[in-house]
């Protein structure tokens, strides 16, 4: 049975986080509160709400409660990471940089 490159990378993560432990696969809800939507950005439900605010983050009200869609959190975390992921690999060639140039006799 082939799979495609996604499902395959899928099935791989979860193999690879068993070996860790146990895993528990859910799907989640079309939409979260902004308390879940904070955890799962790794933010405070106040920073959240800043965005949320911003625009940075759609969202709609229910009532006086505020959701917003998983796959619009789900989307910026990714984007968080990203640019986490970049700062971090300049930040190494920065360091990388400055070890070079006090072993470089030549600098």
């Amino acid at each position: 049975m082939e799979v495609g490159a996604d499902l395959g990378n899928f099935l791989m993560g979860i193999l690879e986080r068993m070996i860790q432990g146990p895993v528990s696969v859910t799907a989640l809800p079309r939409e979260v509160t902004t308390t879940v939507a904070a955890e799962l950005l790794g933010i405070s439900r106040p920073t959240l709400m800043k965005l949320v605010a911003s625009g940075a983050i759609p969202s709609r009200k229910v009532g006086s409660h505020t959701r917003l869609a998983t796959s619009d959190v789900l989307e910026l975390r990714e984007v968080r990471d990203e640019r986490r992921a970049a700062s971090f690999a300049a930040l190494r060639e920065v360091a990388d940089e400055i070890d070079d140039a006090g072993t470089d006799p030549t600098r």
